[in-house]
């Protein structure tokens, strides 16, 4: 009797060790997920409880006043993406295209604007989009002894300006890019003519030489004249 009273009571004195090792390690592992969650609480509350649309408009304006392009870009699209029916919302998606434009992502200019002129066709700010689309493609044109893709993508774009919208403040430069693209075009098929008969590259001056994308930013860049814009439209 007293044998079993024994054994019970080592079990016991095992079993309270066990449990008190448990509650231990769980001590332990929660300790261990709050100090990783504390890394991640500001980012985590961020998230939740983004900035008013206004001030993220704000901050984005700044980056791109002061030649940070890239951040600025995010944050025009971190604007769009936790504000999406905010007024502010539409212009900072074609404002996030022209900041990528400035930093020289073209291809992400060009599919900024491109989701632009897709989800707000006619817009006020349309004509915007497709000058950065063809603009970000012009930009890359090279000479008429090299491959002319970006030529005819810029080609496209322009003439959909144009046909588009033939007021705004960006067809002018748009029919004189026209002009130049398809002057490149007709240079590179002389040169491949030529090339085919002789054996030879022809060298043909380029006519890109001729151009250059003024620096000026588009209109309505002013955070107030933007989100009154932005409401009108």
């Amino acid at each position: 009797m007293r044998q079993g009273y024994g054994r019970m009571a080592c079990w016991a004195s095992r079993h309270a060790r066990s449990v008190r090792a448990i509650a231990q390690g769980l001590i332990v592992a929660a300790a261990l997920a709050a100090a990783g969650c504390s890394s991640t609480s500001d980012a985590a509350k961020k998230a939740l409880n983004p900035d008013p649309p206004a001030k993220m408009y704000a901050d984005a304006d700044k980056y791109l006043n002061s030649g940070s392009y890239s951040q600025a870009a995010k944050k025009f699209e971190d604007l769009d993406r936790d504000h999406p029916y905010a007024p502010e919302a539409r212009r900072a998606m074609v404002m996030a295209a022209y900041a990528y434009y400035k930093a020289g992502k073209y291809p992400e200019a060009q599919a900024a604007g491109k989701r632009y002129t897709t989800m707000h066709p006619g817009s006020k700010d349309a004509p915007l989009a497709h000058h950065i689309v063809a603009s970000s493609n012009f930009d890359e044109i090279k000479e008429p002894q090299r491959d002319q893709t970006a030529t005819r993508k810029a080609l496209t774009e322009l003439k959909l300006l144009v046909q588009r919208y033939p007021d705004s403040p960006y067809t002018k430069q748009a029919i004189n890019r026209i002009r130049i693209a398809d002057d490149i075009l007709a240079a590179s098929e002389m040169t491949s003519a030529a090339t085919i008969s002789t054996g030879r590259t022809m060298s043909v001056p380029s006519t890109a030489s001729r151009w250059s994308l003024p620096s000026t930013r588009p209109p309505c860049m002013s955070r107030k004249r933007c989100i009154a814009s932005a409401r009108r439209t």
